[in-house]
């Protein structure tokens, strides 16, 4: 999760509406994470404010290689 926070241009200014979080398969000690991501969609709810949508996908270095 603080890979995702860390990177975002935004998120000093983020209140989270809710996530959806699923975990397929374990991390492991070692394991070398990578995680790809997106903005999905973006909704315009006032002057300054709005909804963004992210989906993102977090990898390990055998997933990774296996995609390329």
């Amino acid at each position: 999760m603080s890979l995702l926070v860390d990177t975002l241009p935004f998120a000093c200014g983020v209140v989270g509406l809710g996530v959806e979080v699923s975990w397929p398969a374990q991390t492991r000690p070692g394991d070398v994470l990578h995680v790809d991501g997106h903005v999905a969609a973006i909704e315009r709810t006032g002057r300054s404010s709005g909804v963004v949508t992210m989906k993102s996908r977090t990898l390990n270095q055998r997933e990774r290689q296996s995609k390329r």
